[in-house]
C-alpha cells in the first residue's frame, strides 16, 4: 500500500527572537542551554503545538493538501522525540481545516515563516530595538474587503480595514478568558508589526492576529486582534529587551523557574543543569 509522506515539519526559532529574550528573562541558564542544543526543555504540549504549527505552515505555503491528514497511510515527518505528540497534533489540524479550509481565509498569503531582519536591514533593526533582535513571522497576508467580511462572519473578529496583517498561530490547552489582554501585552505582538513596518514603510501592517487552537476534548478556536504599537509601547519593549539582554549575558540559574507551568525544566531532568 502506498504511503503518503509529508514534507518535514520544521522546528526551531528565528535565532535571537522574542522567545529567546523571554527565556533569558525567566532563566538565563535555560536560554544558554537551549542555544547550545543541550536537549530540549519543551514538554508534551509544546511539542503538540510545534507540530500543529508546522502543519499550518505547510498548508499556507501551498505544500500540503489537508485531505491527506485523514489518510491512514499518512507519514508525518517529525523528529523522533516528537512522535508521541503526533496523533494529538493531527487531531487538532483536522479540526482546524474543517473550520477554516480556505487557503486565503486570513487573506491572500504574502509569505510564511518570513525571517526578519533581511540582510540589508540588520543594522537598522538592531539600532531601533537596541539589541540584536530577529523574528520569524508565521504568516503575512493581504486582506481585501470580501475577506474582511468572511473573517467577521466566521470568527466574529472585525478587522479595521483592508491591508497587510501578520497572523501568529498559537496553541493552548484551555480557553483564555482574557485573550485580548493576553496578546495586547505580548512582547511579540508589539515587536513584529514594528519590525515589519521598518522593512516596508510604504506597505505597513494594519494589525496582528492571534490565531489560537484550543485543545479541548472538542477542539475550539479563539482569535484576537492587536493594533500596531504606539511610541509608549515601543519604549517599554526597548527597555524590556535591554534588561533581558543583560540577563542573557549571565549563567544565572533562576531557581524559581526550575519548575513552572506545572512541569520541571527538561535541562534539570536531563542532567544538563544542576541548578548550581
Amino acid at each position: 500500500m502506498l504511503q503518503i509522506v509529508t514534507p518535514p515539519i520544521k522546528l526551531g526559532g528565528s535565532g535571537r527572537g522574542i522567545s529567546y529574550y523571554s527565556t533569558a528573562a525567566r532563566c538565563p541558564r535555560r536560554a544558554k542551554l537551549d542555544g547550545q542544543n543541550k536537549g530540549s526543555s519543551s514538554g508534551y504540549d509544546a511539542k503538540v503545538g510545534t507540530i500543529d504549527h508546522g502543519i499550518l505552515e505547510l498548508f499556507y505555503d501551498g505544500k500540503l493538501d489537508p485531505a491527506i491528514l485523514r489518510d491512514p497511510n499518512l507519514f508525518l515527518q517529525v523528529p523522533e522525540d516528537f512522535v508521541d505528540a503526533k496523533d494529538e497534533a493531527l487531531r487538532l489540524a483536522q479540526a482546524y481545516f474543517r473550520k477554516y479550509p480556505e487557503l486565503d481565509f486570513w487573506g491572500t498569503p504574502i509569505g510564511v515563516e518570513i525571517q526578519l531582519p533581511t540582510e540589508g536591514m540588520k543594522q537598522a533593526v538592531n539600532e531601533f530595538f537596541l539589541v540584536d533582535l530577529t523574528a520569524r513571522l508565521d504568516l503575512a497576508t493581504r486582506v481585501n474587503e470580501a475577506q474582511l467580511e468572511r473573517i467577521a462572519e466566521r470568527t466574529g473578529l472585525r478587522l479595521p480595514g483592508p491591508g497587510v496583517y501578520i497572523v501568529d498561530h498559537k496553541f493552548r490547552t484551555r480557553r483564555d478568558s482574557y485573550i485580548g489582554e493576553t496578546y495586547l501585552l505580548s512582547a511579540a505582538f508589539t515587536a513584529y508589526p514594528a519590525m515589519w513596518n521598518l522593512h516596508y514603510p510604504d506597505d505597513q501592517c494594519v494589525g496582528m492576529i492571534a490565531n489560537v487552537t484550543v485543545a479541548n476534548k472538542e477542539v475550539v478556536f479563539q482569535q484576537a486582534l492587536v493594533s500596531p504599537p504606539d511610541e509608549n509601547a515601543l519604549r517599554g519593549l526597548q527597555n524590556w529587551l535591554i534588561g533581558a539582554n543583560e540577563l542573557a549575558g549571565t549563567d544565572f540559574p533562576n531557581w524559581t523557574s526550575c519548575r513552572d507551568f506545572n512541569r520541571t525544566c527538561g535541562h534539570f531532568t536531563s542532567g544538563a543543569c544542576s541548578r548550581y
